[in-house]
């Protein structure tokens, strides 16, 4: 009861705070997030949708911008930041609860409602929270041992929603991908692959959608594509439309592309291509290695647990180490982390590591962008000594942060919670019914 309570206060004090920002203007995505909702509502989202986030993510906007503009807000930013506000509360809950299912502290649930790192990405209007959510649920869904067919699908449900939003969930849904082939292989069971079906169902509806809407897209360039390959056209070339060393993210790319950059150019200037295709071929080849350890480990069972460590990788490695990262991209790692220090916060390193990567993230996003433009912001010089600074230390610790987590991951005795062992999960792959 005493933890409830604190719980409580806790998101309390955490909606108050957020809630001063709800009317402060926050970077310029929030403005490009208003465009897009407005597009949607004066053309329809066939006509509007245009990709870099994904056709789900602009509804939510409209739905956003329908706010604003019926309910004469004072400050159009209100309802964008409502939002996001309560997808916040949503993630809360949702790591509170798998933090008491694994037996764990759940207090650690206030890292995510009070620490600055996650405040500062709420001040700004990053809409990480929402996507945040739905790739919370599945972890909540599935069980650690005797997943039938309809808890798998289930556990889909949410992830086919957060494939609909922001592309950092690509390779997320690529790894899992990666990790039922081979567990398909090691088992020839297909029951797992009820996670997949709402993904390939949601996707295949929204193609049926823009087929019948758009008859045909002129792209850059003047690619003219036909309307039925608007959406896969939308995820092929995502890669392709900010390409540099690093966006805003003081990851390994910040220093070096700081002393290749001209003088007085921003550091998003620099971009080699085929350093960013190398890095590509790498991180995948990297995600198909530790998707095929893990089914090992986990005796080719996508239990919880499992799923966590896939999540928790890919959204860990993207924004430390792919080019053309942006400094709100290690969002998903840095919560789901939190249920790992939960259970390893004994483990010193990876619990230094932890607990300074949070506080140089804060520090590498307030120095960019401070709390918002109606206040006082780059108190610290985005392109001097001290960003640099920042993402040399970011650039040092995350090797360590990274090794940690992937010894926890891949050791027989980690893992995110009370999960079950090995053995039980692969028995519970071989004697559950085949569907229900």
């Amino acid at each position: 009861m005493k933890n409830n309570h604190i719980l409580w206060l806790g998101l309390i004090l955490s909606v108050l705070l957020k809630g001063f920002f709800l009317s402060l203007d926050g970077n310029a995505d929030m403005l490009q997030y208003r465009m897009w909702g407005d597009a949607v509502l004066d053309k329809g989202l066939a006509d509007a949708y245009r990709g870099i986030y994904f056709p789900l993510q602009w509804q939510l906007f409209a739905i956003c911008s329908w706010l604003a503009r019926n309910f004469n807000f004072l400050y159009w930013t209100l309802p964008f930041k409502a939002m996001n506000l309560v997808f916040d509360i949503g993630c809360f809950w949702v790591l509170v609860l798998l933090l008491k299912r694994h037996k764990l502290n759940p207090l650690y649930a206030l890292l995510y409602c009070l620490h600055p790192w996650f405040i500062v990405n709420f001040s700004q209007g990053f809409v990480d929270s929402q996507s945040m959510f739905f790739v919370l649920l599945p972890l909540l869904i599935l069980r650690e041992n005797g997943n039938t067919f309809k808890r798998y699908f289930a556990a889909g449900i949410p992830l086919a929603c957060a494939f609909l939003m922001k592309p950092q969930i690509m390779l997320i849904i690529a790894a899992i991908g990666f990790y039922l082939v081979w567990a398909w292989y090691k088992t020839r069971c297909w029951r797992q692959f009820a996670i997949i079906i709402p993904v390939i169902v949601l996707y295949a509806a929204y193609m049926i959608y823009f087929s019948f809407s758009v008859r045909e897209y002129t792209a850059a360039q003047n690619i003219t594509i036909p309307g039925f390959l608007l959406l896969p056209f939308t995820y092929v070339v995502i890669g392709m439309i900010f390409p540099c060393l690093t966006a805003s993210m003081s990851n390994m790319w910040y220093p070096i592309a700081y002393c290749l950059k001209q003088p007085g150019a921003p550091v998003y200037s620099v971009n080699y291509p085929g350093v960013t295709l190398i890095v590509s071929m790498l991180t995948v080849c990297a995600i198909i290695v530790f998707s095929v350890y893990l089914a090992r480990k986990y005796q080719n069972a996508l239990t919880s647990e499992a799923l966590f460590f896939i999540v928790t990788f890919v959204s860990l490695l993207v924004p430390f180490f792919m080019t053309s990262a942006h400094c709100n991209h290690p969002f998903v790692a840095t919560v789901a982390l939190i249920v790992m220090l939960a259970k390893h916060h004994r483990n010193k390193v990876f619990s230094y590591a932890f607990h300074s990567m949070l506080i140089l993230l804060f520090c590498a996003t307030f120095a960019r962008y401070g709390w918002g433009p109606s206040l006082p912001q780059n108190i610290l010089p985005h392109n001097g000594f001290v960003s640099n600074m920042i993402a040399i230390l970011i650039a040092i610790i995350f090797p360590v942060l990274f090794y940690c987590f992937v010894k926890i991951a891949l050791s027989r005795q980690g893992g995110a919670g009370g999960g079950m062992n090995p053995l039980e999960a692969r028995e519970s792959v071989e004697t559950s019914p085949p569907a229900e």
